[in-house]
Protein backbone atom coordinates (compact mmCIF):
# COMPACT_ATOMS: atom_id res chain seq x y z
CA UNK A 1 0.00 0.00 0.00
CA UNK A 2 1.40 3.44 -1.06
CA UNK A 3 1.21 6.12 1.54
CA UNK A 4 -0.59 9.49 0.03
CA UNK A 5 0.81 12.30 1.01
CA UNK A 6 -0.30 14.69 3.89
CA UNK A 7 -2.06 17.37 3.22
CA UNK A 8 0.06 20.71 3.61
CA UNK A 9 -2.20 22.05 6.39
CA UNK A 10 -1.58 19.22 8.59
CA UNK A 11 2.05 18.49 8.13
CA UNK A 12 2.93 20.16 11.72
CA UNK A 13 0.30 17.28 12.65
CA UNK A 14 1.76 14.70 11.37
CA UNK A 15 3.60 13.21 14.50
CA UNK A 16 -0.03 13.19 16.29
CA UNK A 17 -1.51 11.47 13.07
CA UNK A 18 0.91 8.33 13.70
CA UNK A 19 0.83 8.69 17.37
CA UNK A 20 -0.71 5.55 19.65
CA UNK A 21 -3.40 5.86 22.20
CA UNK A 22 -2.72 3.35 24.93
CA UNK A 23 -5.45 2.51 27.11
CA UNK A 24 -4.99 0.33 30.18
CA UNK A 25 -7.88 -1.87 32.33
CA UNK A 26 -7.05 -1.30 35.76
CA UNK A 27 -9.38 -1.95 39.08
CA UNK A 28 -11.85 1.31 39.84
CA UNK A 29 -9.30 1.56 43.24
CA UNK A 30 -6.04 1.34 41.26
CA UNK A 31 -7.60 4.27 38.46
CA UNK A 32 -8.97 6.17 41.44
CA UNK A 33 -5.54 5.95 43.11
CA UNK A 34 -3.67 7.38 39.55
CA UNK A 35 -5.80 10.12 39.95
CA UNK A 36 -5.29 11.23 43.30
CA UNK A 37 -1.88 10.99 42.82
CA UNK A 38 -1.46 13.03 40.29
CA UNK A 39 -3.53 15.51 40.90
CA UNK A 40 -1.88 15.69 44.11
CA UNK A 41 1.24 16.47 41.85
CA UNK A 42 -0.54 19.35 40.19
CA UNK A 43 -0.31 16.93 36.64
CA UNK A 44 -2.94 15.99 33.98
CA UNK A 45 -3.49 11.95 34.44
CA UNK A 46 -2.01 11.09 31.22
CA UNK A 47 1.19 13.19 31.91
CA UNK A 48 1.83 11.39 35.28
CA UNK A 49 1.39 8.66 33.28
CA UNK A 50 4.45 9.17 30.37
CA UNK A 51 6.22 10.45 33.16
CA UNK A 52 6.02 7.53 35.24
CA UNK A 53 7.29 5.67 32.41
CA UNK A 54 10.26 7.90 31.50
CA UNK A 55 8.36 9.69 28.47
CA UNK A 56 9.28 13.37 28.04
CA UNK A 57 6.06 15.94 29.47
CA UNK A 58 5.87 19.15 28.22
CA UNK A 59 4.52 21.98 30.25
CA UNK A 60 0.93 23.08 29.54
CA UNK A 61 1.01 26.17 26.91
CA UNK A 62 -2.54 27.56 28.70
CA UNK A 63 -3.14 25.73 32.16
CA UNK A 64 -7.31 25.38 32.22
CA UNK A 65 -10.20 23.74 32.91
CA UNK A 66 -12.13 22.06 30.35
CA UNK A 67 -15.42 19.81 29.20
CA UNK A 68 -17.12 18.99 25.92
CA UNK A 69 -20.89 20.05 25.72
CA UNK A 70 -23.03 18.54 22.87
CA UNK A 71 -25.40 20.41 21.58
CA UNK A 72 -27.79 19.35 23.53
CA UNK A 73 -25.52 19.80 26.88
CA UNK A 74 -25.49 23.81 25.77
CA UNK A 75 -29.71 23.96 25.08
CA UNK A 76 -29.06 22.56 28.77
CA UNK A 77 -26.89 25.18 30.08
CA UNK A 78 -28.87 27.74 28.22
CA UNK A 79 -32.03 26.88 30.24
CA UNK A 80 -30.26 26.22 33.55
CA UNK A 81 -28.49 29.98 33.27
CA UNK A 82 -31.62 31.77 31.78
CA UNK A 83 -30.60 32.53 28.86
CA UNK A 84 -33.24 32.93 25.91
CA UNK A 85 -31.21 30.75 23.45
CA UNK A 86 -27.79 29.22 22.92
CA UNK A 87 -24.79 31.89 23.34
CA UNK A 88 -21.69 29.93 24.39
CA UNK A 89 -20.04 33.10 25.37
CA UNK A 90 -22.74 33.69 28.21
CA UNK A 91 -22.90 30.30 29.10
CA UNK A 92 -19.38 29.86 29.43
CA UNK A 93 -19.22 32.86 31.43
CA UNK A 94 -21.58 31.85 33.66
CA UNK A 95 -20.46 28.89 34.06
CA UNK A 96 -16.76 30.27 34.65
CA UNK A 97 -19.07 32.59 37.82
CA UNK A 98 -20.30 29.47 39.39
CA UNK A 99 -16.63 27.40 38.88
CA UNK A 100 -15.41 30.23 41.01
CA UNK A 101 -17.73 30.54 44.01
CA UNK A 102 -17.74 27.02 44.27
CA UNK A 103 -13.98 27.08 44.57
CA UNK A 104 -14.35 30.01 46.78
CA UNK A 105 -17.23 27.78 49.60
CA UNK A 106 -14.50 24.87 49.42
CA UNK A 107 -11.49 25.97 48.47
CA UNK A 108 -10.60 25.62 52.40
CA UNK A 109 -12.84 22.41 53.05
CA UNK A 110 -9.72 19.55 53.60
CA UNK A 111 -12.56 16.74 52.72
CA UNK A 112 -12.11 18.10 48.91
CA UNK A 113 -8.64 17.40 48.42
Amino acid sequence: MTERPIPKAWAGSKRQIRANQLAFNLSSDAIEFFRRVSAQRGMATSDFLRDLVGLPVKPPQRPRLTFSASPEDMEKLAARYGLAEVDPSSIRERIQDELLRFYQRHRDDSSER
